[in-house]
């Protein structure tokens, strides 16, 4: 005797704390959980023995209609991508595949990888559940084969009654499920198995298979406020007994189907009442085959009769594998080439991005059909390594916007994604992927502009952060060594990008610059340069303080450099040249007021400056002493003129009124 031991999940359990109730089998609570004990017969123990087989098969989970089989082989079977090996059978089964390998270590090593992706599809891949000891499914029957007709049969063949078992139609009524009450014995699934082959039920040879138990369920009775969502969260709640969801579908109002992600969870659900917003739940086994309810058979009678009433029209949806081909498909002619050529059928894609072919005669749509499988199937993806920085760039709207557009004006029909490091490009054929990844190539530019330590302060403004974003198609991020801005932009606004952040850090530093000149240039540009020395908004130029001559420019760095740079061009252009004057008195001379008018007649005159800086009067002690020794009046007087620095001009107005002034004056004693 075999005991099943179902425990409702808590991860916490362990071995040693698992304590039994001697009083019989039923729910045990054991730390707060509920433990649910059944006994097992020695023929249902051997029933769900797993052959040894069953380690080299797996079931494919999420494999779409139009995914081919033999690429899905190839798959599986290169051990660089999913861990396979070698396989022996590919078969579909509804929305699922079954895969056979030849060694049962490549099953396993496939199994444990933790993803499996083809085709931009996510696939789960378990293995197939044990076969159920107490379900068989009849195949081959007539559909107007009545109820009592079939259980007389059954009744004949299992030597039973008809209170043992139950009958479950397909939705053809070829095919019909029995659930016996009592787990079969292989000998009795082998005596049933002989009779129906030499007993033929009206006319048809009915073929016996045992079924797998099934990972999903039937609800029926659902509220109107059951959605999806509700009811994935109540069967992978404790109050269910359930598991994980893989999926719910809504087959119509109050009934769907749900699918666990373990079969297990279904033998449990069955097991107990279920009840969900003080609804009680009708829950039933379900396989793809079965027939459903009452009502739904309803609702199907008068969708067919309403198709017959408008000429029988038949839909075809086809999925795209992908959202890439389906962009393919939709941008290509294609699509309206075969609406011209098949005008009575109706082509459109509905907004879950899905072919949909319409029309009154089923093989002109299964023609257009495959016609439009093979054109999915010959669309090409090209997969182009790219950095971070590029996948950020390529994951912005106006890139991709712009990018379309460039390789629509070149005629290339194409679209491209982002995922996991790599640009897909899916285009119609290989040359014309390759192509169009080449120019996306082209339109990319990267390049790095270097920062000094001065500029460091700038990367955490805020005009920094309002330089990035009015960046016109370019992404910038500072290097690892944080030396360097590295920008990656669309090549077409490279040069006012680099342009704009050289200028916002070039002009962040703050500039002193001195410029040391001569005097008499100082002057000179002080007389015909006030525009330039006048300054900016940026700039401000300031003579120096003190004996040294020359401008401070202060201001931003850049517009200090300029300044700088402009106005040692105009000094160094500026000529100087040093007079000596050795005539007798000019020193005092040019420093008297009538000097003084004549050096600015000159300079207005020939747009110059005159520097008086290196004329000095000093009386001289020599001078001095030849006065005290010149005796005669007339010595006396030019000495005293000499001493004045004066010389002898008999003809000049200043001299005779002197020599007038000294004349009369020279009793006086002042000559003395």
């Amino acid at each position: 005797i075999s005991l099943a031991v179902w425990v409702c999940g808590n991860p916490r359990l362990e071995d040693h704390t698992v304590c039994w109730d001697r009083s019989g089998g039923g729910p045990t609570p054991l730390e707060d959980w509920l433990v649910s004990v059944d006994l097992l017969t020695s023929e249902e123990t051997r029933m769900e023995q797993a052959d040894p087989m069953d380690d080299c098969v797996l079931q494919v989970h999420g494999i779409t209609d139009d995914m081919p089989l033999d690429i899905l082989t190839l798959y599986f079977e290169s051990n660089r991508r999913s861990g396979g090996g070698t396989i022996t059978s590919t078969k579909r089964q509804g929305d699922y595949a079954l895969i056979t390998f030849e060694n049962p270590t490549d099953a396993q090593s496939v199994l444990s990888k933790p993803g499996h992706k083809f085709q931009n599809v996510d696939l789960t891949v378990r293995r197939p559940p044990p076969n159920d000891p107490r379900k068989i499914v009849l195949r081959g029957l007539k559909p107007q084969i009545t109820d009592d007709t079939l259980i007389l049969y059954l009744e004949c063949i299992a030597d039973c009654s008809s209170d043992q078992f139950t009958v479950h139609y397909g939705q053809d009524r070829l095919q019909a499920l029995v659930h016996f009450k009592e787990a079969l014995s292989a000998e009795a699934l082998e005596k049933m198995k002989r009779k129906a082959g030499s007993r033929a039920l009206q006319g048809a040879t009915i073929n016996i298979e045992q079924l797998p138990r099934t990972d999903r369920i039937l609800v029926e009775n659902l509220s109107p406020a059951d959605d999806k969502d509700i009811l994935s969260l109540y069967f992978e709640s404790r109050r269910s007994d359930g598991g994980s969801v893989l999926d719910v579908t809504m087959v119509s109002p109050g009934t769907a189907i749900v699918v666990f992600q373990e079969w297990e969870a279904v033998d449990r659900v069955l097991q107990k009442c279920q009840k969900l917003q003080d609804h009680e739940l009708f829950v039933r086994p379900y396989y793809d085959f079965l027939q459903l309810s009452s009502t739904d058979r309803e609702c199907d009678r008068q969708a067919v009769e309403t198709q017959a009433e408008v000429l029988a029209e038949v839909t075809s949806v086809i999925n795209a594998p992908d959202m890439g081909k389906m962009n393919i498909l939709h941008s290509s002619t294609f699509l309206r080439d075969l609406r011209n050529e098949c005008s009575e059928l109706s082509l459109t894609i509905d907004a879950n991005n899905c072919v949909c072919v319409r029309g009154t005669d089923p093989l002109q749509i299964e023609k257009t059909k495959s016609r439009i499988l093979e054109f999915l199937s010959k669309i090409a993806q090209v997969d182009v390594p790219i950095s971070e920085d590029q996948a950020k760039l390529f994951s912005r709207g106006d890139i991709r916007d712009h990018l379309q557009n460039v390789l629509g004006e070149k005629g290339l029909p194409t679209c491209f994604s982002i995922s996991d490091g790599a640009l897909t490009i899916t285009a119609p054929s290989f040359p014309v992927a390759h192509q169009a990844a080449h120019l996306i190539e082209q339109q990319i530019s990267q390049f790095s502009i270097s920062i000094s330590d001065r500029q460091l302060h700038v990367l955490t403004s805020p005009d920094w952060e309002k330089l990035l974003l009015s960046l016109k198609g370019c992404e910038a991020r500072i290097s690892d060594a944080g030396d360097q801005v590295c920008l990656i932009s669309l090549k077409c606004f490279r040069a006012e990008n680099e342009e704009r952040v050289k200028d916002l850090l070039d002009n962040s530093v703050s500039g002193d610059l001195v410029i040391g000149m001569e005097p008499g240039k100082l002057r000179f540009l002080q007389e015909y340069y006030q525009d330039y020395l006048a300054g900016s908004a940026q700039v401000s130029i300031f003579p120096l303080e003190g004996d040294t001559a020359g401008l401070r420019i202060t201001g931003l760095g850049s517009a200090c450099e300029t300044v700088d740079e402009l106005l040692r061009s105009i000094a160094s252009n500026i000529c100087s040249r040093t007079l000596t004057l050795q005539k007798p008195g000019i020193c005092r001379f040019l420093r008297e007021e009538r000097g003084i008018n004549v050096l600015k007649h000159l300079e207005i005159k020939y747009k110059c400056t005159i520097g008086l800086e290196g004329v000095r009067w000093i009386m001289l002690q020599t001078e001095v002493q030849t006065l005290i020794e010149f005796g005669g009046f007339k010595e006396r007087f030019e000495a005293g003129l000499l001493l004045l620095g004066c010389s002898w001009h008999p003809h000049k107005q200043i001299m005779k009124s002197w020599v007038f002034y000294c004349w009369n004056e020279r009793d006086s004693g002042w000559m003395d």
